[in-house]
């Protein structure tokens, strides 16, 4: 009888008992399954190119080349198969597959039994399917250069995210917060049990959110007392209380990456004008705080904006700039700081530009020999300010040129004078106003 030295299947076919190929070339042609029922030895040369299927025993003392894309299954009982190349690889059935040496697969699915590594690495190129069953052994499962078998539950100390298959070597000790970066950090902690609390989640829910920062505007404020615990949760900025720098500060830490545009403080000139706050500055505005006296009423989308009898603070909550805000009431403000995101903080000029000329009564009225007079201009303009004598002799000329809008005064000294009522005359195009004054020495 002549021995067969080549084997082409080139139809889907089921071999119902143990497969033995002794010396020959067996080739299974892409698209082509071959299922064995039985076991299958090989001591010559097979090409798989297609899908091949083993129920029992794999041995091989031949050449077994499987493409990339090929199929292979072990869908038996208890089974050995040998260490080679395979194509994707799935394990199936029952009882316990078990590998005899190093293994490469490109895709891997374990759907149902056990697979025994033994002290073997199986190495796993392509994509990675588990439905069922479980893999024992002390080898390695590698899947693109990163281990995948080891302990897969969180609350161990040796528990790794890039585990998918269990290993049952978990290992535990004392359950806390290990993280160093927490409020609450235990260096006795062998494993996180998810309590850390953080700086700035000033209720301790687990959560830096809204509601921390209504409760440190409500500190700042005084509509609330803090506790010693909700100071050192709330001090951010770490310089003993809770203030604009700290709401800032938990602001960033809830937008995090929508703040890349924001650009550092370096100054800021706050010009108040007719019920508007418009701030002039280099950067981006995080937020403001205010110390005023009077009435303010204002809002404005994306900022949060309270305030109590002497404090407002204002603070972005969507990472939006500050340029130009309206309000209603009798507003002064007596001092303003401003916050980047950077946690910068920039004392601003204060510039309040008046909404009319005025001439305000002069202090001390009477006086000796010295009196100051307060003026007020809208806009940029050329102003005269004389005094007169009660004939309507002009006696001291006090202003006169182009002046800068906004506030300003100017300083009389009639001590070269004889006491006496004088008059006080401003004029700037339209406008004119007189007022009385006492010299008395």
């Amino acid at each position: 009888m002549k021995k067969l030295l080549s084997l082409t299947i080139l139809f889907s076919t089921m071999l119902p008992s143990d497969f033995t190929n002794n010396g020959a070339t067996v080739t299974i042609q892409d698209g082509v399954i071959v299922t064995m029922i039985g076991s299958f030895e090989n001591n010559g040369e097979v090409n798989n190119f297609g899908s091949m299927s083993v129920s029992g025993d794999f041995a091989n003392t031949g050449d077994c080349n499987f493409d990339p894309l090929s199929q292979f299954t072990l869908d038996g009982e208890d089974q050995f198969f040998p260490s080679l190349s395979y194509g994707n690889f799935t394990i199936d059935g029952s009882g316990t597959k078990s590998m005899n040496g190093d293994c490469f697969v490109n895709d891997f699915a374990l759907n149902s039994g056990i697979l025994a590594i033994n002290q073997d690495v199986l190495t796993i190129d392509g994509g990675i399917t588990h439905s069922g069953g479980y893999i024992t052994g002390e080898g390695s499962v590698m899947h693109q250069g990163v281990e995948v078998y080891g302990c897969t539950d969180e609350t161990a100390t040796n528990y790794s995210p890039d585990y998918i298959f269990d290993s049952g070597d978990c290992e535990y000790g004392e359950a806390g917060c290990n993280d160093e970066t927490a409020y609450n950090f235990n260096e006795n902690a062998q494993w996180n049990d998810g309590s850390c609390i953080y700086y700035g989640d000033i209720n301790a829910d687990g959560s830096i959110d809204v509601v921390d920062v209504i409760a440190m505007v409500g500190f700042v404020l005084v509509f609330v007392e803090p506790t010693p615990e909700q100071i050192l949760l709330g001090d951010l900025y770490q310089d003993g209380q809770i203030n604009i720098y700290d709401i800032v500060s938990v602001v960033s830490i809830i937008m995090s990456d929508s703040l890349l545009d924001t650009l550092p403080l370096s100054e800021v000139t706050l010009i108040q004008e007719n019920n508007s706050l418009k701030f002039s500055k280099s950067g981006s505005i995080a937020g403001i705080q205010i110390e005023y006296e009077g009435d303010f009423e204002s809002s404005l989308e994306g900022w949060m904006i309270e305030k109590n009898e002497n404090t407002i603070l204002m603070v972005s909550m969507d990472g939006s700039d500050l340029d130009k805000i309206y309000y209603s009431g009798d507003l002064r403000i007596e001092s303003c700081s401003a916050v980047d995101w950077e946690l910068n903080i920039i004392q601003a000029e204060i510039m309040v530009i008046p909404d009319q000329f005025s001439l305000k009564p002069a202090y001390p009225n009477p006086f000796n020999p010295v009196t100051t007079i307060n003026y007020a201009i809208p806009h940029d303009a050329y102003v005269v300010i004389k005094a007169f004598d009660v004939r309507g002799k002009e006696i001291a000329e006090l202003v006169n040129g182009q002046i800068e809008q906004g506030y300003h005064e100017v300083v009389w000294d009639a001590s070269k004078l004889s006491s006496g009522m004088y008059f006080v005359r401003m004029t700037s195009g339209d406008f004119k106003a007189v007022q009385k004054i006492i010299f008395v020495k």
